[in-house]
């Protein structure tokens, strides 16, 4: 795509660039990754990396049925326990932001499905 901005004496600065959409199941699966990348980092263990991905595909199977309130509902138990991971001292502050910013990004495409 290109963009052009042009003032009003008729200057202007033209430039490309690349909009790359994501479909929410591909969303689903970055996250899962994340919280994938954080048990291999050794930062979640199993039961907690579990709990996470559990969630998740539990919600993606929401989406998928039509069911989009329980899969919202499922989303906020994930960042709920992203909280309470960040609260224990399991996740830093910067790893918890990550998540439940990848979470808020994929929260509008729910509302497309």
């Amino acid at each position: 795509m290109t963009v052009r901005a042009t003032d009003p004496g008729g200057l202007f600065i033209e430039d490309t660039l690349t909009v790359t959409v994501v479909s929410a199941a591909d969303q689903f699966n970055n996250l899962t990754a994340a919280v994938d990348k954080l048990r291999d980092d050794g930062v979640l263990n199993s039961g907690a990396t579990n709990a996470l991905t559990t969630m998740l595909e539990n919600a993606l199977s929401s989406v998928r049925a039509g069911n989009v309130t329980p899969a919202i509902n499922q989303l906020n138990a994930f960042e709920n326990q992203v909280e309470a991971l960040r609260n224990s001292g399991k996740l830093t502050d910067e790893q918890a932001d990550e998540l439940i910013g990848n979470l808020e990004a994929l929260l509008p495409s729910l509302l497309e499905e």
